[in-house]
Order: structure tokens, then sequence, then C-alpha cells
């Protein structure tokens, strides 16, 4: 076989060269280029040839000596580029990412084993021809050589969905990142010296305007619009593909290119810093060129965006300059340059998409690189001050956002490197206090106006402040989730007084599910990042507050009235109970019946006959945790048993609380009868997990009440198919209850189903019955009983065919 397959990739290659070769031949029309003779159907089958094979057989083939891989590449290099569309084009280079993927694959392995000399050497004659292939990719991808041909692809984004030039782009990008994990210095070779000199061009970028007096705003000529416009797409591109070489400069790469990567960083804040110098933002063309202002703005944002990869470089250099004064002093010039160059772009002028990339950045800086010297920079010490006197309200919401959460994060995350006692957690606390307080200083005078409650129109204009305010601190308060005890501790005690404010507020704002909702927000964001700090009797006052205002009155009026924000709202404070039952502690024990309570009385009734999943997941989430977490509070184990009345000696299983078990169980049941698929799903893993780890189907209340109508309710869905697809889970978790006690199984319970089988006759119970083997292994049990339910509906086919008052002959 193999030496069959041989044979045909031979003929194939034979075939490829002949096309690429003597393609021009056939028809005089077709000189420019060869292939677009053999019609787009014969390439494409060609096409999709090559993928298998490079799929497939590519590791068999290099294996050996069979075959001449490298010939093969360079005939599929040429067969790449001469392609007629640049759909083909496309295609063929995810063909070239599954051979590089292939070749990262066994260099991987080589390195494992012998090391990075190993790894090179496994690759190094593949090294040419994926040199040239990237710069062959590049050019490709670039206006000022293919205008004609990129030009076609449609530039605009619909929706969410990317453009046919962004997936062009992306799929180059990919090939040439790829290259890049194999010969980063080669790459970067090839990709510098454009980079550097559509960089210079740019810079040179004014030389092209003029000032016109009557705007009083420079305009660009316009005999040499589309040739800029060209530059600054390609530039666009190049800093993309500098982008993705920013991994190959940190970690066990840092100091092995360590001067590629300052070059790049360097030359990237010169641009930048000459575009907010120079305001290059503002440049527009004297056509009134649309094109020309995009591109402009997106080699602008992709600079920032650029300049947030090498974030993780500095992050790097900020460790090197622990104990090393001139990595330090380096280190200070370049992040000042970068956050004087961010702080920049927040001028009410400049594009919103240009402030949002720079925010981005600025977070970046503040909680990536993390440089003890920060807060202390003269441009963040300016934002402070602006942002703590109310004065970046022009900014967008994310814009306004992003930046207070980067002051934030540098007062608030460790800085690397240094010890606990250098980590001056007191100044940055009063730092941090004195920021919140000035943050929120129009939240808390908002909630303490007294008149607040009762004046609509006052509430309505505070809107605004409230929703922005709680934005900001959720963010803060996520932030912190997986950092060390002392920053939750240092962002709690900034809180305090927010957070009191924050709860005095949603009993105003409770039947307004917009402004309740960002409250709830907030808190779910507090109980998951800080819920050890602001304490169990602080968790169970705010759980009760809500649980009291949310009646079921309010409830439903809420569904009825605004019912995507109704069940949002009721979700997030589902989400909130769901954290405080997931914590074992004996201290938020106590409100565990209250939390029961509310979800079986209140919410439960609610959703229970909605067809829809909203609301009705999450609760079913609350329930499980509360049986997965306190299965004690429920099964009490031989010692607590005594302690509540039992003898403890095992003879008799101890239970509590067994109304709370039983309509928890119930509600179970129930779901099983609704058609949403996803939530009969949840719910049937659920019971099956408590089963493994809790012995549910073993417990006595649960064989004595529930059990029979679990069992008969599956075998229901299981015969009339009404959840086919989870079939296999269905049939294994009647085993599980079955081989709780197969006597038991055997003796009462399939006879009580068969029993309630009103559409068979006895004789057919009875059959059905005697003919259910005994076997208690998986296999055979799930064997026997799909052969069961089948004879079930055969039955009832037969038995609905017959006509009234028919003899049965069963």
């Amino acid at each position: 076989m193999e030496a069959f397959l041989i044979k045909i990739f031979h003929q194939v290659l034979i075939l490829c060269k002949t096309i690429v070769d003597q393609g021009s031949g056939r028809m005089p029309q077709d000189v420019r280029n060869p292939l677009s003779s053999f019609g787009e159907k014969y390439l494409d089958k060609l096409r999709e040839f090559f993928r298998l094979f490079v799929h497939h057989h590519i590791k068999r083939v290099e294996a050996g000596n069979q075959f001449p891989v490298l010939e093969f590449l360079v005939l599929f290099y040429r067969f790449t580029f001469k392609q007629p569309e640049l759909d083909g084009y496309s295609a063929c280079l995810e063909i070239w990412i599954d051979f590089i993927d292939f070749l990262l694959t066994q260099a991987e392995q080589a390195s494992a084993v012998s090391g990075p000399e190993g790894k090179r050497q496994r690759v190094a004659k593949y090294k040419e021809a994926l040199i040239v292939l990237c710069g062959a990719v590049l050019d490709k991808a670039r206006f000022c050589f293919n205008s004609h041909e990129l030009y076609g692809l449609d530039q605009e984004a619909d929706g969410e969905e990317a453009s046919e030039w962004q997936d062009f782009l992306s799929t180059s990008l990919d090939v040439m990142s790829k290259i890049s994990h194999l010969f980063t210095t080669p790459v970067f070779q090839r990709l510098w010296p454009v980079c550097v000199e559509l960089s210079d061009g740019y810079l040179q970028i004014k030389r092209n305007f003029a000032i016109s007096s009557s705007i009083n705003r420079d305009v660009m000529l316009v005999q040499d619009s589309q040739n800029m416009i060209n530059m600054l797409r390609d530039l666009s591109s190049l800093l993309a593909a500098m982008g993705n070489l920013a991994e190959h400069y940190i970690g066990d790469y840092f100091l092995a290119n360590l001067t590629d990567g300052q070059a790049v960083l360097e030359r990237l804040l010169h641009l930048a810093l000459f575009t907010a110098q120079d305001k290059l933002y503002l440049l527009k063309s004297s056509e009134g060129n649309a094109e020309f202002a995009s591109a402009l703005h997106a080699v602008q944002c992709e600079l920032l965006g650029t300049l947030r990869a090498y974030c993780h470089w500095l992050h790097q250099l900020n460790l090197e300059a622990q104990g090393n004064q001139e990595a330090l002093d380096k280190l200070v010039a370049l992040v000042s340059t970068l956050t004087d160059i961010s702080a920049a772009f927040f001028e009410r002028e400049v594009p919103a998409q240009i402030q949002l990339c720079s925010a981005h950045l600025l977070l970046s800086v503040s909680s990536t690189v993390r440089p003890q010297f920060l807060f202390s920079l003269h441009a963040f010490q300016q934002l402070a001050s602006a942002a703590t006197q109310g004065q970046l309200q022009q900014l967008s919401d994310k814009v306004y956002l992003l930046v207070y959460h980067a002051l934030a994060s540098a007062l608030l995350l460790p800085w690397p490197g240094f010890t606990e006692p250098d980590q001056q957690w007191g100044a940055r606390g009063e730092e941090l206090r004195k920021l919140v307080s000035g943050i929120t200083q129009s939240f808390r005078q908002v909630s303490q106006q007294a008149s607040l409650a009762d004046d609509k129109n006052l509430q309505n204009a505070a809107k605004p402040t409230i929703k922005c305010t709680l934005s900001i601190l959720r963010r803060l308060a996520e932030s912190v989730e997986n950092e060390q005890v002392r920053c939750k501790h240092l962002l709690h005690a900034a809180l305090m007084e927010v957070i009191e404010a924050a709860l005095s507020l949603f009993p105003i704002y409770i039947s307004q599910p917009d402004v309740a909702t960002d409250l709830l927000a907030f808190f779910l964001a507090l109980f998951a990042s800080l819920k050890v700090q602001v304490g169990s009797a602080f968790a169970q006052r705010t759980s009760e507050t809500f649980m009291s205002l949310f009646s079921p009155e309010m409830l439903q009026t809420t569904l009825e009235t605004s019912h995507k924000q109704g069940c949002e709202l009721i979700e997030k404070f589902l989400c909130i109970l769901q954290l405080l039952v997931q914590d074992t502690g004996a201290s938020f024990k106590a409100f565990l019946p209250n939390i029961i309570s509310f979800c079986m009385e209140q919410i439960y009734p609610l959703v229970a006959e909605r067809p829809d999943p909203e609301v009705k997941t999450v609760m079913f989430d609350v329930l499980r945790d509360i049986l997965l977490c306190h299965w004690r509070f429920f099964f009490p184990s031989n010692i607590l048993a005594r302690v509540h009345g039992g003898d403890g000696s095992g003879a008799a299983e101890q239970s509590l609380n067994q109304p709370q078990f039983v309509a928890i169980m119930q509600a179970f049941g129930q779901s099983f009868l609704q058609p949403d698929i996803n939530v009969f799903k949840k719910n049937l893993k659920t019971m099956e997990d408590l089963n493994d780890r809790c012995k549910l189907y073993r417990k006595e209340l649960f064989k004595q009440m529930m059990l029979p109508q679990f069992l008969s309710l599956l075998l229901q869905v299981l015969i009339h198919k009404s959840h086919d697809l989870l079939a296999e889970e269905i049939h294994l978790a009647v085993y599980h209850m079955a081989c709780s006690d197969f006597t038991l199984f055997f003796s009462q319970l399939l006879p009580h189903f068969l029993l309630s089988a009103a559409e068979l006759q006895d004789s057919q119970k009875q059959i059905l019955a005697d003919n259910f083997k005994r076997d208690e292994d998986e296999p055979s049990f799930v064997n026997n009983l799909k052969r069961f339910l089948g004879d079930i509906r055969y039955l009832h086919i037969i038995n609905q065919s017959l006509p009234k008052d028919s003899v049965k002959l069963f």
C-alpha cells in the first residue's frame, strides 16, 4: 500500500511540474498567469489533493528518502504564487500552515530529545525555502506591490465578521508567525528592513501636506494621496507582523534577542511619539478622501496595539532591572515615554478608536509591566489628578473605565521582583483610598441625598453616575480575584464606604432593572474576589436584604414588564447566592436554609413551567451546589447523627431537612419533563455526580420516595425518544439507579413501571418482565434495556393498529 501511495505522489508531482512549467503554452491569453487556463474547479481539486497529502501523508514521505520533499516544496511554492485568484492563493497558504505545523511538532520532539541543537538540525534543510516563502507572502500582502489584486477584496467588515481583506491578512500573518517560531532571527531580518523603510515614510508624512488657510488644517496634496494610502496600509500590516514577533523576545529568548527586541520597541516608541506630538490623527486629504483617514487611523491603532504586545518584553526588562542600574535607567526611560504617549491620546480631539487603543496600552503597562515607579511618573500623576477632579468626562465610557482601571492597578497589584516589606503597601493604600474617594465622590453624594427614594427625576438624573462608577468598581474587584491576599485587603479598605453606599441604593433602584443589575454585578464581583475580606456577617446581611426585596410579586412584575433585563437581574442575584453556597465554611452555613427557601418558594414556581432557559439554568446551578457542597446538611455523618438524636450505629440511615431535600429532587425531576435538552443534560449530570460522590441512589430516602418516579420518568423519555440525543447518558443513569439495588429493581421497580403502562395488556407486561434478562454488568444491562424498550415501542404500534374490541394475540 505504501509503495502505491508513493507512486501516486510521484505522478502528481510530475503533473504539478507540468502544469506550472508548461501551462503558459496552452493559450496565448494566459501568458501572464499560466494556471488560469486550467479552470478554477480543476485547480480546486488539485489544491484539495495537496491539502490531504500534506495533512495526512507528509510525515510518512518526509521520514524516508523515496519522495523528494524539497522538490515538492519548490513546485508547490510556484503553484501557490501563480494562482489566478486570491481565494486559491489563500487556500494554498492554509496548506503551507499545515506543513509548518508539522515541522513545529517535529522540532519540539527533537528539542525534547537533543535540546536546541537538535531542533535546529531537524529543520535546517527547510530554512532557505521557508524564509523565501515568508518574503513572498509579505510582498503579496503589500498594497505597494499588489494593489490591483488587494483592492479587489472587500475592505469593510460586516458586523462582527472579518472583511475579506482582514481574513487574507490574517492568513498571511499566520504563515509568517509560524515560520518565525522556527527561524526567528532570519524572519526578523526579512521583516525589519521593510518596517524601517515604511516607518521612515511615515515619519516624512508631513512633507506630503500643505497648510490650507481656508480650513486652517493640514491637508494632503492630491497627487500623492493614493501612494500614501498604500504606504499606510502596508505599514499597518508590518506593525502587526512585528507584534507577532514579540513572543520571541521574552522568556528564555530575552537575553539572546535583547538587541532586536529593544530596537523594535524604540522604533515603535519613536513612531508613536511622533504621532502624538505632531497630532497626525488630525491630518486629512484635500480630496476629502475618507479612505486616507481610515488608513491613517488604522496605522495609529495598530501602532498602539503593537506597543501593547511589547509590554511583556518590558515586564521582563523590569525583572532584569532588579539590582542592575543600567537596565533600570533604560526601563524608566522607556516606560516614561510610553506613558507620556498614552496620556497624550486622551485629548478631546483624538478619534475615539485611537483613545480606546491608548487606554488598553496604559492598562497593559500598569497590569503587565508593573514597574515600582509607575505611579510617580508625571503622566500618571496628571491622569490621577484629572480623574479625581472629574476632568476626564470627555472620554467615552469604555476609555474612561480603562483609564481608571489602569490608575488603580498601578497601586493595587504587587511589584514583581520585590519582597513583601519592599512593596510599600501602606503608602500605596493611602494613595488608593484617595483615588477611589475621588472617583466615587459623586456616587457617594447621590446615595446620601434624602429625597432620592421619592424623586423619580432625581433617580433618572443619577443613573449615568451610578452605572459608570459601578463599572469601574466592578473592574477593580475582578482585577484582584487571583491576586495575593494583601492586594484584596488593600482594595477592600478603599471600598468600604462605597460598598455601604451601593447597598443603600439597591432598595431605591430595585424596580429599575438596568441599574439594579449593575448593582448586583458589582456585588457579584465583590463576593467573587473579596468574600473573605467582607466577611460572613456582611454577606448574610446583604443576601437577606436582597431576598427581602425580591418578593414573588416583584419578581413576576419584573419578568413581565422587562423580560430580558428582569432575567439578567434575577440571574445575577442567583450567581451571588451560588458564590455563598460554594463556601463550605461554618460561618456561611447559617443562611443556607434561607437560600434554599428563596430558591424553592420564590424562584422555582416562577420559572418551572416556562419553556425558556433564562433564570432556570442558574437556579439549578445553585441547587446543584447546595447538594454537592452541603451534603451533610441533609445526610449527616454518624457523629453528626448522634448530635441530632440518632444512635450513630449505622443500622438506620439518618437524614435531616427532608422536606427541603425532597423539594429540590422534585425540581430536578420536573425538569426532565421539559423540552429543553440543555437543562435536562445538566440536571442528569448533576444527579450522576451526586451518585458518584455521595451515593445518592443508595440513600434510603431516595430509594423509598424518589427512585421509582425517576426510573419511570427516564424510561418514558427513552421510549418516546423525546431527548434522543442524550440516550446514551440516560441509559447509563438508569443502569446506575438499578445497580444501587438490583433485587429491588427486578422485583419491584420494573414491575411497578410495567403496571403503570396503560397501553400494554397484562400478558404483554408479563412477557416483557420475563424477557428482561437479569444481567448486572453495564454493557449487558444496557443492551437488555434497549431490547426491552424496543419491544415496548413495537407493542405500542401493534396495539394502536388493531381495530377496537379485536382479539389480542399477546
